[in-house]
């Protein structure tokens, strides 16, 4: 971490002078946020689909042939999932709390079928099936439980289906459908069964399936007008989000149903937005379409407040254009597909814990403080400087840094309330340069925001 193009410098302010030959951006705002590229040895390009409260992350990333392949991230880490026999490619697109995966595998986009990986057994996998007379699906949805539900495709109709932990049928069930509105996906289920998602003939309608006396019954959930809504995500039994066209303006909404209550989270001016996730704290993420280039950012709405792009959120510097949330937990750690350096790749973006401060005084000449709020108690706290942005990946942890070719400034151990602070001479040959700073915290791989300061 002390490296300075190869040497280790007597004195990190000389070193970081050398560094001013890589370019700098204008200072940006510090972020909320730290981001990370998910990775697999031999794969590349793809999306991550879903993370838990374990930071257990899956999705897809590509091999040589292009074909996607199913992969779960641990702590940053890829393993690659197994298909199906004779399977070519993958995906793994939900896990639910007791780390079993869903998702599907087979050969082409038109023969996989819906898969589920158990934790219990070395992650082994297995086939959830079609109902008769279907061709292929694949699972969206997997509870604790191991009951799971998805779509099937018989080359015409789309229709949702559910196999349930208890059910003694060997493949999945079809779920009743409406008249008029006779196909439709099943995309999320909650730990007591309950299925979400949507009926469709034209526009789709938000529904959910519940059983009662060993029968599932329908319920089509209200929109904000007379189009169409979508349920994308069941928060629990009584809380969905989704999307649905807004009277008036006629763009696409984030919604949220409480208790068959339907209410409009609004949306990013000018755009259609979808809702692909939420938290239980209220948070919502998704993407939305803005007619215009780029055609489609990466959006998010806190439990109060309105939606913005993500992209705002990013860390100075930060070479990403996210696209698409699609996966969110409940401390607001989302992940999905962004675009960097002109390729589509997979991200997790994480809420900083430790705060740190802007140096005080700010001044070159003098002692200076770095001090940061948030750590845990007693950890080794390291403070580090760059000249530019980038990730910097910490060995054995999820979050790294944000700044490109850090260097560390010192160390200093948090107090029991997790405060540290460093003091250092800042030279006066570093007056005009826009620096980069960051902590972070060794002892729980916790990032702090960035800070963008020129003396």
């Amino acid at each position: 971490m002390r490296a300075c193009l190869g040497v280790l410098p007597s004195s990190p302010w000389h070193c970081v002078l050398l560094l001013a030959a890589i370019g700098l951006g204008a200072a940006a705002p510090a972020q909320s946020y730290t981001i990370r590229r998910l990775t697999a040895p031999g794969l590349g390009r793809g999306t991550a689909y879903d993370i838990d409260n374990s930071m257990r992350i899956v999705g897809e990333l590509r091999d040589s042939s292009g074909l996607p392949q199913p992969v779960m991230w641990v702590n940053g880490t890829a393993q690659l999932l197994a298909r199906l026999p004779g399977g070519s490619q993958g995906s793994a697109t939900c896990l639910d709390i007791s780390g079993r995966i869903g998702g599907r595998s087979g050969t082409a986009i038109t023969s996989d079928s819906g898969a589920f990986w158990d934790p219990g057994l070395g992650l082994a996998v297995f086939e959830f099936g079609v109902p008769p007379g279907f061709l292929f699906g694949g699972v969206t949805g997997i509870n604790w439980a191991g009951s799971a539900c998805g779509f099937a495709d018989n080359g015409i109709d789309l229709v949702p289906v559910v196999r349930t932990s208890d059910s003694e049928i060997v493949h999945p069930e079809l779920l009743p459908t409406l008249p008029m509105l006779r196909q439709g996906e099943a995309l999320d289920i909650t730990d007591s069964d309950l299925v979400v998602g949507y009926l469709a003939q034209v526009d789709p309608q938000p529904i959910f399936w519940s059983k009662v006396a060993g029968s599932w019954t329908t319920t089509q959930l209200p929109t904000l007008g007379p189009v169409w809504g979508v349920v994308t995500t069941a928060i629990d039994d009584q809380r969905f989000v989704g999307a649905a066209v807004a009277p008036g303006s006629g763009r696409i909404h984030f919604v949220r149903w409480t208790n068959g209550v339907i209410a409009d989270l609004g949306g990013l001016p000018g755009t259609d937005c979808y809702a692909t996730a939420g938290s239980l704290f209220g948070e919502t993420a998704g993407w939305a379409r803005t007619f215009s280039t780029p055609p489609y950012l990466a959006v998010h709405r806190p439990a109060n407040g309105p939606v913005v792009d993500l992209n705002s959120k990013l860390p100075p510097q930060s070479n990403w254009l996210l696209t698409a949330v699609e996966g969110m937990n409940d401390s607001g750690a989302m992940v999905g597909t962004g675009v960097q350096n002109g390729l589509l790749e997979p991200f997790v973006m994480i809420p900083t814990r430790v705060v740190l401060a802007n140096p005080t005084p700010g001044t070159v000449g003098v002692l200076n403080t770095f001090s940061v709020t948030g750590a845990s108690s007693g950890a080794d706290v390291w403070f580090c400087v760059s000249l530019s942005g980038g990730e910097t990946v910490i060995p054995g942890c999820l979050e790294g840094l944000d700044i490109g070719a850090p260097l560390v400034l010192g160390n200093a151990a948090a107090n029991a309330s997790g405060a540290a602070s460093l003091n250092l001479f800042v030279p006066p040959f570093v007056a005009g340069l826009p620096f980069l700073f960051q902590a972070y915290d060794l002892s729980q791989c916790w990032t702090s925001n960035v800070v963008a300061k020129t003396f």
